[in-house]
């Protein structure tokens, strides 16, 4: 019989006595570990290459990737149990620097494969459950991916759907259901019917730190303009001095 995904909730109800303190235990046996698949610090972001040139896009990749990493590392207390999945080697050695675990990702395999390459390495570390969250996320908080676990309740799997309802932004899914990622476009009805054809459960948690991403021009415009309002934080020396920020 599986165990609900809240019972590696820090501060969601548990079921009985199972409820395990992400934030003061060690990583062991049971306790939900973290995926974090990333592109690579060159070729990620593409699609923003009209607003911004290559070596700023490399250098907004590195701000995001140290960025997921400290919210991470404050949420869980430590890295240890996070895995970054990349075949860019720059990537995979800002993991190491961080303290996470670095695991090179086969060439072609792409976001899914990184994401299932992840999984499959939970497992060996006899992880419960496994987060898959991107590090295109720039108001992703602490507390936003506590709130994530604590809106599992009972469910197998639960899905941060994006700002338009119909990409996947982050998932939590349990190491012993076989399951499938179809990250990409349409994914979050993807993986919603798949979780309905293999008779699990799936809970959805709307937030708008989860659910802005930044894959296009447009949503780099409204990054900024959040950022001048003094909504979120945004990377120093990299855009600033462009009059989008100003406008």
């Amino acid at each position: 019989m599986r165990r609900p995904l809240n019972s590696v909730s820090s501060r969601g109800a548990g079921t009985g006595d199972a409820a395990i303190s992400w934030r003061t235990a060690s990583a062991s046996a049971g306790l939900a570990h973290v995926v974090l698949p990333v592109r690579g610090l060159a070729a990620g972001k593409s699609r923003l290459s009209t607003v911004l040139d290559s070596a700023q896009r490399e250098a907004l990749n590195r701000w995001l990737l140290e960025r997921t990493l400290g919210v991470l590392g404050a949420w869980r207390g430590s890295l240890e149990t996070c895995v970054v999945v990349s075949a860019c080697e720059r990537v995979l050695e800002v993991a190491r620097v961080h303290g996470a675990q670095a695991l090179k990702e086969r060439a072609g395999d792409g976001l899914n494969g990184a994401a299932a390459l992840g999984v499959a390495h939970a497992r060996t570390l006899c992880a419960s459950a496994v987060l898959v969250v991107p590090c295109d996320l720039p108001r992703l908080t602490a507390d936003s991916l506590q709130a994530l676990f604590d809106a599992a309740g009972g469910a197998d799997l639960v899905i941060a759907p994006d700002k338009c309802g119909t990409g996947t932004n982050a998932i939590v899914v349990r190491t012993d259901l076989s399951f499938e990622f179809h990250f990409g476009e349409r994914s979050f009805a993807s993986h919603l019917a798949q979780a309905s054809a293999r008779g699990a459960s799936a809970a959805v948690h709307r937030s708008d730190a989860l659910g802005f991403d930044v894959d296009t021009p447009d949503d780099f415009a409204r990054w900024c303009a959040a950022y001048r309002a003094g909504d979120c934080d945004f990377p120093d020396g990299i855009v600033r001095t462009r009059s989008v920020l100003h406008e």
